[in-house]
């Protein structure tokens, strides 16, 4: 298991001394995206962190429904990433793509 090392971000530098409204407006929005960027890699990581590594995927069932595989590849063969769903008919997986 993987430990985060991470500080809380709990704001960017105020952009409220700047005077020209435009600069200003470019400020918050920039924050905005970072924030939610960073939010959203952090997302990202937990949920990587929580997927099951096996050498094959187990039959998909609504009890796995939501759950994260890893399947570990072998003899070169990257590693692929696969979340069990409802596809409206049937359970399934689905390749996850991380680039």
């Amino acid at each position: 298991m993987r430990i985060l090392k991470h500080r809380s971000i709990n704001s960017f530098p105020s952009v409220d001394e700047i005077k020209d409204e435009a600069t200003k407006t470019f400020g918050k929005d920039l924050a905005d995206v970072l924030i939610k960027a960073l939010r959203n890699i952090y997302d990202d990581e937990i949920a990587l962190q929580n997927a099951d590594r096996v050498d094959s995927l187990p039959t998909a069932s609504a009890e796995l429904r939501g759950r994260m595989f890893l399947v570990d590849g072998t003899g070169g063969a990257a590693d692929i990433l696969h979340i069990c769903r409802y596809s409206g008919a049937a359970y399934e997986f689905k390749t996850v793509t991380v680039s």
